[in-house]
Order: structure tokens, then sequence, then C-alpha cells
């Protein structure tokens, strides 16, 4: 599998950062100035190298798994489906159910589908990092 589908998305990594959670993952998003684009970069080089434009964490499935509350929290639950929408393709959702709120996020790569979960519960003060 490609590594941009295992992380989260460039745009969400930066609503992450400007929700303040915290910057510490094993991938970031770094803008490579010789090739003018976006890339995905180790930790290793986020640390050594000079970035202008700044990075951000590209949060893998795993590490924002840690950050979303666990499947079950009191009444509270998270749970991630890979759902068949049209002609073969899939999509993942994830789905927040606590009491009367219910809320659920959805996109092609369950990386992006967790970001914007977190995103919401972070933005409607759900959770906090």
């Amino acid at each position: 599998m490609e590594l941009n589908k295992q992380v989260c998305s460039l745009e969400l990594a930066k609503q992450l950062k400007e929700l303040r959670v915290e910057q510490e993952s094993f991938w970031y998003w770094g803008y490579y100035e010789p090739a003018r684009r976006w890339d995905i970069i180790d930790s290793g080089e986020a640390e050594n190298w000079d970035y202008p434009r700044g990075v951000f964490s590209a949060f893998t499935v795993a590490e924002l798994g840690e950050m979303l509350p666990a499947g079950y929290i009191s009444v509270s639950k998270i749970l991630i489906v890979n759902t068949p929408i049209i002609s073969g393709t899939s999509r993942f959702r994830v789905k927040y159910i606590k009491d009367d709120n219910e809320n659920y996020e959805e996109d092609d790569t369950e990386a992006d589908a967790r970001a914007k979960m977190l995103i919401y519960l972070i933005k409607e003060k759900l959770i906090k990092l």
C-alpha cells in the first residue's frame, strides 16, 4: 500500500496542527524546494533539514487511532467501517456516538476518515489532547 494512503493528507495535517495537536509522529509533510512539492518525510529528515514552509505531522492510521477515544468509553464509541459504495469502490466511515450526539466522517482512506473525526471531536470540545 502506498504511504500517502496510510497517513493523513496534507490539508488535514495542517488543520490538526492549527488545532494544537502535538506534532510528534513517524512521518511528516515537508515542502521539498528543488521539486517544488510537498513530500512525506520521516522524523529524522524533519529534525535534520530546514523546511522553510514548516512541517506537519502526517499521522498514520495507528497514530490517529491512539488519539481517538477507544472503542467504548462509558457511553461513547467510535466505529470504523469500510463500506462499499458504488461499483466496487469503498470508503471508510468513522462514526461517533455518545448519548444523543451522533456524527460520522467518511473518506477514501482510513487515515483521512480518522483525521476528520479527530478534527470534529476537538472542534466540538468532545475530547482534549
